[in-house]
């Protein structure tokens, strides 16, 4: 499981920083308000990067760590939807939900093994 939370601060930090300061290397388009959205997911990937450090801290608590996990399986399935109706319509990368797909059966695991 802390393999997991790494992965996940890694991956989240990585995105959130670079859609942050560089949205036009990440992303296909250049137009501003696909730029906008960019930073917006950016900021959002950065906190999520953050909240994950911040529970690490804490996995010995388990109530902290069980809503941890649960935020991380939501906000997963949640991208993972978003992003795998844009790759459905062309504007997203195949890969995008199916990382975050990938990510939010493992937090799930985690979450049920905890219960």
């Amino acid at each position: 499981m802390t393999i997991l939370f790494f992965l996940n601060i890694l991956f989240e930090g990585l995105a959130g920083l670079g859609l942050i300061i560089v949205p036009e290397m990440m992303i296909e388009s250049s137009d501003t308000l696909s730029v906008s959205w960019a930073r917006t997911y950016g900021v959002a990937a950065l906190i999520m990067a953050i909240l994950n450090i911040l529970i690490l801290q804490k996995r010995n608590e388990v109530v902290v760590l069980r809503v941890g996990l649960l935020i991380f399986v939501l906000f997963h399935i949640g991208i993972s939807i978003a992003q795998g109706l844009a790759a459905i319509q062309g504007l997203s990368p195949l890969p995008v939900p199916i990382l975050h797909g990938i990510l939010a059966i493992a937090f799930l695991f985690f979450y049920l093994k905890k219960r």
